[in-house]
């Protein structure tokens, strides 16, 4: 699938193209002579955590030859840094497996842990930050007594914090790499019915770091993937390493997938839009092999197109989302659709929840002191005010503007919303 280069910024047109099948890249789109841009390159496919796949993929294009040699050396040493921790991540992972193993404890490693060696076929190329591993709910408790026989702790996750409460959280002092235990593929807030016991018992047995384990059929593996993409990170900026394991997946186990269940399934789990944009941006980003009719067959009757746009500009790292507050519900305020809705975002914004004050501030959620934090927030909102609107009357209009670069602040978070309220994300904090 071919995109017009020209509504992207020059970096990400190169970041794409070398992230894509070899058979589909363009060596005129990395033509990147100044070092500045090689440079902004390398620190952008490093903030990404494409790292390992853009230096693998230069070195077999004729357009690493034009990379200024600190540039490659940069991308190489991120690749070795990514490989050193991946190999010690699963060490970890076999001593776990092994000792869950031993006791009768069933387990699917999900994710990196799983990809990196079954799929990607190289531990090296995909960065992993921790280790994803999914229990049957009522194990969870001997899995805590065991991993405490390792020297593992839990570390306690927020009640209050519902988008969470679907996995628990292990340290070891001695390890470098937390575990994730789930009993559930997605939060408790979600608005999926997924089939657990089939999950279970379509899962294949595998072999990973050299113990015996479970892996999601192909087919489940590819829902995970794009349900986990969308809904759990929103199309963030980590999604394109998520782009990246979808396309991997099709490519290396595409024959193995059955498209009519992928389509069913995501139909009785109730997470066909969230699969439609996912596979909709891989096919479209990185040309990933996924069937243009089950793309076309997930597509939801109300579809706007500007959230392909608005997910591409999150996943390519155009958005942050440490606005704050005051830019939520400014983006909240363009898509209501009331005149009492709009008042109900401005009270929000300057007279937000006495408990969500004091959690800010540290104090009991009944302190009186939190009268005093009124004036500072609104001190805080007429500041912020102020620097955005001389940032957005000094912004300078680029070429990309309506596709790549330089989007307006506004206009990113609508776009978020918009994406947040559209793949069933809505955390706590965004609910209106």
């Amino acid at each position: 699938m071919t995109l017009d280069w020209d509504l992207y910024d020059p970096v990400d047109a190169c970041l794409l193209e070398l992230l894509r099948p070899a058979a589909h890249r363009q060596q005129e789109s990395c033509a990147l002579a100044p070092a500045r841009e090689w440079q902004r390159l390398a620190l952008k496919a490093a903030d990404l955590a494409v790292g390992p796949l853009v230096y693998a993929a230069l070195r077999q294009q004729t357009a690493g030859k034009a990379a200024p040699a600190a540039v490659m050396q940069r991308l190489r040493d991120h690749g070795l840094e990514s490989a050193l921790r991946n190999f010690a991540l699963y060490r970890q992972l076999r001593g776990v497996l092994d000792h869950l193993h031993a006791h009768g404890v069933e387990v699917i490693v999900l994710k990196g842990a799983y990809l990196a060696q079954a799929v990607y076929g190289d531990a090296a190329l995909r960065m992993m930050s921790d280790i994803d591993l999914l229990v049957r709910a009522e194990a969870r408790g001997q899995v805590r007594d065991l991993l405490a026989a390792l020297g593992y702790r839990p570390e306690e996750i927020p009640t209050d914090a519902p988008h969470l409460l679907h996995h628990d959280l292990y340290t070891h002092p001695e390890l470098p790499v937390n575990l994730e235990i789930h009993w559930a593929l997605v939060s408790q807030d979600a608005p999926f019915q997924i089939d657990m016991d089939g999950l279970w018992a379509r899962a294949e047995p595998v072999r990973l770091a050299g113990a015996a384990a479970l892996a999601l059929s192909p087919a489940d593996l590819l829902l995970h993937l794009c349900v986990h993409m969308t809904f759990q990170h929103v199309c963030d900026r980590f999604c394109l390493r998520c782009l990246c394991d979808i396309q991997q997946v099709v490519e290396r186990q595409g024959a193995r997938i059955d498209w009519a269940a992928v389509c069913a399934r995501a139909h009785a789990w109730r997470c066909e839009r969230n699969v439609h944009l996912a596979l909709l941006l891989a096919r479209r980003l990185l040309a990933a092999a996924v069937p243009p009719e089950v793309v076309a067959r997930l597509r939801p009757a109300r579809f706007d197109d500007r959230l392909v746009q608005w997910a591409e500009q999150r996943v390519l790292g155009w958005v942050d989302d440490g606005e704050g507050p005051w830019s939520t519900n400014v983006g909240r305020w363009h898509l209501t659709t009331t005149w009492a809705e709009k008042w109900a975002v401005v009270r929000r914004i300057c007279f937000p929840a006495w408990p969500e004050l004091a959690r800010q501030a540290g104090l009991p959620a009944h302190s009186p002191r939190v009268w005093l934090l009124y004036p500072r927030h609104w001190a805080h909102l007429s500041v912020r005010a102020l620097e955005l609107l001389l940032g957005l009357a000094g912004a300078a209009r680029t070429p990309q503007a309506s596709g790549w670069g330089a989007v307006g602040w506004a206009e990113r978070e609508i776009g978020r919303l918009a994406l947040v309220r559209w793949t069933g994300r809505e955390h706590k904090g965004d609910r209106g």
